[in-house]
C-alpha cells in the first residue's frame, strides 16, 4: 500500500500548537475518466506548510497528505484521450485548482484551493503515489533535476505572478527591489527579474543570503535589520535611475515603509505574502507619489503553465537548499526546523521512491531508432549518497544510452555516450564492447535495464537544429595509415553540439558537412569556428552562438523581423569589440529567440552613447566575453546582433551583407569600407 505522511491532531490552540508529523497507509489510486496518476520523485516545502502545522492556515484538517509541490511521472490514467495522452511523462503539478485564465484572481474565489493539507483540496504531494485531473499537469522540463522540479510549481507561480503579472515593471532597465531574499518565491522572483534584464536589489537579515544572492544576479543589496539600511540600498542604485520601480514583498511589517521611500512616483508593490506580519504600514506620504499596493496570490492555470514555458525556454533553474530522501518524519522535521529558523536558502525538498524513470524517458527532441537493450548485471552503491555505478553488458558499439526504468536521474543528465579508451582506432568502433558502466545518482528500481539508440541522421543541406544530435567529421592523425593527405577521417559524436572527442559515431549515421568553403554562396557553410557545432540556417531563420557555445540565439533572415544590416566606424565599437569596426544587423526582439544560455549572457550597460546620447545595454556570455548584440533606447524594441556570431558564414555574404555604412568619418585610413555602389554611408548614425 502506498503511504503519505500526514499531520496528528493534538491538544492546543492555534498558533500555540506544533503538530506532529504521521506516517499512514493509503488506498491505490484508481483514477476517474480524466484522471492520472502520479508516481511521485519529490516534493517541497513551503511556508504554508510550516503554518498548516501550527493551525494558523485556513481549512487545515487531519489526514490529509501535506505538501503542494510535486514533480513525478504518471504511471496511469483514465480512459479519455487526454489523460492517456500523458502516460510515462515526467510532469509537475499545478500546485491549485478552480482558478482557469482570469487576470483578476479566481473566477471562483470560494472555488480556489492550494494542495496539501486542507479540506478543501484534499491532495497532497508528501506521499508515494496521488491522483489529479489530467488538465492540472504541465509535462516537466527536461533540464531540471526532480529536485529542481519539485521547487518549481508553487513558489514559480507565485514569483511569477507577483513579477511579471503584478508589478507591471518586468521591463529590462527597471530596479526592482525583493525583500526576504532566501525564501522560495523570492529567490524565483529573482531569477525571473534576472531573465528579464531588471536592476535587482534584495534585503535580508544576514549578508551572507545577499551575497549568494548577487552569484544569482542581484545587484546589492542591504540588511533590513541595520539602521538606515533604505540609504545604503540608495547608494548603489544607478546614478541615471536612483529609485526603485517596484518592490516584491513577502515579509510585510515595516520593510515596505521603509522601502517605499526608495520608490518612484506611481511605482508598484506587489505584496504575495506576510511572513513577519500580519500588516504592513501604508503612510500618506505614498498615498501622495501615487504608489500603488497589489496583493498577488498564487496564480491561474493559464499562468502556471505561461511560467513552466519560461523556466524551459530560459533553461532556468531553480535554487534547492537541502534534501533529504524517503517518508521519513526525522528528516522531514529538519526540514521544518530549517523553515522555523529561517536558515534556509532556496527550496527544502523530499524525494520519494525507489522505483524511478529516467527523465529522458519522454524526450522526443532526440531523432532516434533503437538498436537494443541489456539488463543490469551489476550495481555498486554508495548507500550514504546514493550514487554508484551501474553496468550492463553489451556488444553494440558508438550508440547513445538512455536509462530505461533504470534511474531516477544521471549525472550526465541521462545520456551517456561510451567512451573507448584513448588507445583505440576508427576500427575499434565496430568491436564487441563486454560492459557499459553507467554513474548514477539516487536509488535503483528491482529489475532496471539500459536501452540503446542510435541516432538518425540528420538532413543533408543543413545541420541540425537545436536539442538533436548533431554529427561532423573531425580530421585526425592516425597511426598506422598511409595516405597522401597523412591523414584520416574519424567520425566524432557531439551532443548539442558539444564535441565528444572520444566517443565514435555510428558509420550510418555519420553526415559529411562542408569543411571547405563553397563556390556557392546560397549553400550553408559552417566552418569550424568557436566550440559549438549545432548552428543551422535556412530561408527563414538562422542562429548566432557565442565561442563557447552556452549562449545561442535564433534570429529572422528577411524581413519583417529583419530591419538593417551595417557597418559602422564609431569609437564606442572600436572599444566594445576590440576591432576597428563593427558588422551588424538590426532584428525586432518579437523575431529574437534565445535558444540556450539567456541566464548565461551579462549585461554592460553605458548611460550615454558618443552620437545620440541615449542609454546602451550590450550582452556578452559570462563564460567566454562573447558580445551577443546590444539594445539601445533609440532603437525600442529591437536588438543589434553582430554579424561575427552568425554560425553560417555564407549569410555575411548574402541576406546579412551590410547595406550600410555609419560614422565614415571616423573610418579608419586602411579600411576602404563597403564595397557596392548601392551601400549607402553616413557621415554619422542612422
Amino acid at each position: 500500500m502506498p503511504s503519505a505522511i500526514v499531520i496528528k491532531q493534538v491538544p492546543g490552540k492555534p498558533g500555540q500548537v506544533y503538530y506532529p508529523l504521521e506516517k499512514i497507509t493509503v488506498p491505490e489510486p484508481k483514477p476517474k475518466d480524466n484522471e492520472a496518476v502520479i508516481t511521485l520523485t519529490a516534493a517541497a516545502l513551503n511556508h504554508r506548510d510550516l503554518f498548516i502545522r501550527q493551525h494558523l492556515y485556513p481549512g487545515t484538517t487531519f489526514g490529509v497528505p501535506l505538501l503542494a509541490d510535486g514533480v513525478g511521472v504518471v504511471t496511469s490514467t483514465g480512459s479519455s484521450p487526454s489523460a492517456k495522452s500523458w502516460l510515462n511523462k515526467r510532469v509537475v503539478l499545478n500546485p491549485g485548482t478552480g482558478w482557469k485564465d482570469n487576470i483578476d484572481g479566481p473566477e471562483h474565489p470560494k472555488g480556489y484551493a492550494i494542495m496539501g493539507g486542507t479540506k478543501t483540496n484534499p491532495v497532497g504531494t508528501l506521499q508515494d503515489v496521488c491522483v489529479l485531473d489530467a488538465a492540472e499537469l504541465e509535462e516537466c522540463p527536461q533540464h531540471l533535476s526532480d529536485e529542481e522540479a519539485a521547487a518549481l510549481p508553487l513558489t514559480g507561480l507565485t514569483a511569477w505572478r507577483a513579477f511579471q503579472v503584478k508589478s507591471g515593471n518586468a521591463v529590462a532597465g527597471r530596479n526592482i527591489l525583493i525583500t526576504g531574499i532566501g525564501g522560495g518565491v523570492a529567490l524565483m522572483a529573482l531569477s525571473f527579474a534576472v531573465a528579464r534584464g531588471c536592476n535587482v536589489y534584495v534585503t535580508s537579515g544576514n549578508q551572507d543570503k545577499i551575497d549568494r544572492a548577487v552569484k544569482l544576479g542581484a545587484k546589492g543589496g542591504a540588511i533590513y535589520k541595520e539602521k538606515d539600511w533604505d540609504k545604503k540600498l540608495q547608494a548603489i542604485l544607478p546614478k541615471d535611475r536612483p529609485y526603485l520601480d517596484a518592490i516584491i514583498d513577502g515579509a510585510g511589517g515595516d520593510v515596505v515603509k521603509v522601502g517605499s521611500k526608495l520608490l518612484k512616483n506611481g511605482g508598484i508593490i506587489s505584496v504575495y505574502g506576510m511572513t513577519i506580519s500580519p500588516k504592513m504600514d501604508f503612510l500618506m506620504s505614498a498615498v501622495l507619489r501615487n504608489i500603488e499596493v497589489r496583493g498577488s496570490t498564487m496564480g491561474s492555470r493559464k499562468e502556471f503553465a505561461e511560467m513552466v514555458q519560461f523556466v524551459r525556454d530560459t533553461k532556468m533553474k531553480p535554487v534547492v537548499s537541502r534534501s533529504v530522501h524517503g517518508l521519513d518524519i526525522q528528516k522531514i522535521d529538519s526540514l521544518f526546523e530549517d523553515m522555523k529558523n529561517a536558515s534556509q536558502f532556496g527550496k527544502l525538498v523530499v524525494t520519494l521512491g525507489n522505483e524511478k524513470v529516467s527523465k529522458l524517458n519522454a524526450v522526443q527532441s532526440i531523432s532516434k531508432r533503437e538498436a537494443g537493450s541489456a539488463a543490469l548485471e551489476s550495481r555498486s552503491r554508495d548507500t550514504e549518497c546514493a550514487n554508484g555505478v551501474a553496468v550492463a553488458a553489451t556488444t553494440l558499439a558508438g550508440i547513445i544510452i538512455l536509462v530505461s526504468t533504470a534511474f531516477r536521474t544521471i549525472n550526465t543528465q541521462a545520456t551517456v555516450i561510451y567512451t573507448p579508451p584513448a588507445t583505440s582506432t576508427s576500427e575499434d568502433a565496430a568491436a564487441a564492447r563486454t560492459s557499459i558502466q553507467v554513474d548514477y545518482a539516487a536509488s535503483t528500481s528491482r529489475d532496471p535495464t539500459l536501452r540503446f539508440y542510435n541516432p538518425v541522421q540528420p538532413p543533408p543541406t543543413q545541420q541540425q537544429k537545436p536539442g538533436r544530435l548533431s554529427w561532423k567529421r573531425m580530421s585526425t592523425n592516425t597511426a598506422g595509415t598511409n595516405r597522401s593527405s597523412g591523414s584520416t577521417k574519424k567520425k566524432r559524436a557531439s551532443w548539442n553540439g558539444f564535441q565528444n572527442t572520444s566517443a565514435p559515431a555510428p558509420t550510418t549515421a555519420a553526415q559529411d558537412v562542408p569543411s571547405v568553403r563553397g563556390a556557392d554562396k546560397s549553400k550553408p557553410y559552417f566552418p569550424l569556428a568557436g566550440i559549438a557545432r549545432d548552428g543551422y540556417s535556412n530561408d527563414k531563420e538562422a542562429t548566432a552562438t557565442c565561442f563557447c557555445g552556452a549562449v545561442q540565439l535564433a534570429f529572422p533572415v528577411e524581413g519583417p523581423g529583419l530591419l538593417s544590416t551595417f557597418v559602422c566606424n564609431c569609437t564606442d565599437c572600436r572599444k566594445i569589440t576590440a576591432s576597428m569596426f563593427a558588422s551588424n544587423f538590426t532584428v525586432k526582439d518579437e523575431y529574437l529567440k534565445h535558444l540556450r544560455g539567456k541566464a548565461n549572457l551579462s549585461k554592460y550597460s553605458q548611460a550615454t552613447t558618443i552620437a545620440s546620447g541615449h542609454s546602451m545595454a550590450n550582452y556578452f556570455c559570462t563564460t567566454c566575453g562573447t558580445l551577443m548584440y546590444r539594445v539601445g533606447a533609440a532603437f525600442p524594441g529591437c536588438s543589434i546582433l553582430r554579424l561575427g556570431t552568425v554560425d553560417d558564414f555564407n549569410l555575411a555574404e548574402t541576406k546579412l551583407k551590410p547595406t550600410r555604412e555609419l560614422f565614415v568619418k571616423d573610418r579608419v585610413g586602411w579600411f576602404t569600407g563597403v564595397q557596392g555602389h548601392e551601400v549607402k554611408r553616413k557621415s554619422a548614425m542612422l
